[in-house]
């Protein structure tokens, strides 16, 4: 279930990155360069996502 959760955050990060235009690929190597240093734990993996996501809703306000 967690794994779960990870790849949905993952992937709002994505489709929000994606509505930012010039800001996707910033969000995206700042996920995949932290992400590295998780060693694969869903959870820290998870708080990533949910950190780059809550960046992502700046942008909408």
């Amino acid at each position: 279930m967690k794994r779960v959760i990870a790849v949905l955050s993952l992937s709002a990060v994505l489709c929000f990155a994606s509505a930012c235009g010039s800001a996707a690929p910033q969000f995206v190597d700042e996920f995949n360069a932290e992400a590295a240093d998780k060693n694969g734990d869903i959870n820290a993996l998870a708080e990533l996502s949910n950190s780059k996501v809550e960046k992502l809703a700046d942008f909408f306000h």
